[in-house]
């Protein structure tokens, strides 16, 4: 849908762009959770759903108070080949790829 509406909004020529943050999955399709990032007050880890293709980060925070302070940010990730595959159904053509 997505690549449908910028493909309808394009003038002749025009350009869209896509930012994509492609996880380090695990190695298995079973349910995982990887630490990320630990440092004093802080934990963040994520945990993969890989079948389903989702992950919910979750970030705990540890004030003076003791307490634990939680954030979660559930996401659902898309590889690259489905992009293009979304692209290509629309006319679209891959102009180039970058990654760092």
């Amino acid at each position: 849908m997505c690549f449908r509406n910028a493909a309808q909004h394009l003038a002749p020529g025009g350009h869209f762009v896509v930012e994509l943050w492609v996880p380090e999955l695990p190695k298995t399709t079973a349910p995982q959770t990887v630490i990320l990032c630990s440092e004093p007050g802080y934990i963040g880890l994520d945990t993969y759903d890989v079948v389903n293709q989702k992950v919910v980060s979750h970030h705990f925070r540890f004030g003076d108070d003791r307490q634990a302070h939680l954030f979660r940010s559930p996401q659902r990730y898309i590889r690259p080949a489905e992009l293009d595959l979304m692209a290509q159904l629309v006319g679209f053509e891959i102009e180039s790829r970058s990654a760092d």
